[in-house]
């Protein structure tokens, strides 16, 4: 009685008709799968954004930011200019800040997405404002330390976000 009843289970997928269909599904999710990745992939890479750069090679768009930072407690805002290849302008830590840019694997001035779950941790009350062209794209975003997210995206950009104390700049 087992016999019969484990193979009668088997029989409908061992049929041309039924094997062929098991075919079409499986690769049907395995297309809808992989197109899937793609659509996450290319969200998540600015890279391939009309008008980004694509990495290191050959010749990139102009870079030309207005940076503001506003170290809080009172003190007077800083702003600079940044250029980059080669890196100028009148920041303090032009080739750091450039380096730090090309380096980042994510568009480095995206904002937090809406709804994501941040920790309620307290970076300090400093502000900035980032202005202009990177790699010929238009910037113009805000960087503050209110919780965890808003935290690790300023540190991605920290040394653009130079905050200058009295014996110097320091990495805020």
């Amino acid at each position: 009685m087992g016999g019969r009843s484990h193979a009668g289970a088997g029989a409908s997928a061992r049929t041309p008709g039924a094997a062929r269909a098991l075919l079409v599904v499986r690769a049907g999710v395995a297309l809808a799968a992989v197109a899937a990745l793609a659509l996450i992939a290319g969200c998540a890479n600015p890279s391939t954004a009309p008008g980004a750069s694509g990495g290191s090679g050959g010749a990139t768009a102009p870079t030309s930011l207005q940076v503001t930072v506003d170290a809080g407690a009172g003190a007077a805002p800083s702003t600079w200019t940044l250029t980059c290849d080669p890196p100028g302008g009148s920041h303090p830590q032009a080739s750091a800040a450039c380096a730090q840019l090309e380096a980042s694997k994510t568009d480095p001035f995206a904002k937090t997405p809406a709804g994501l779950m941040c920790s309620m941790i307290y970076g300090g009350g400093q502000t900035a404002t980032v202005t202009g062209t990177f790699h010929g794209r238009r910037v113009a975003t805000t960087f503050a330390r209110t919780n965890g997210c808003e935290v690790a995206r300023w540190q991605l950009v920290s040394a653009l976000l130079v905050i200058v104390t009295g014996g110097g700049a320091g990495a805020g």
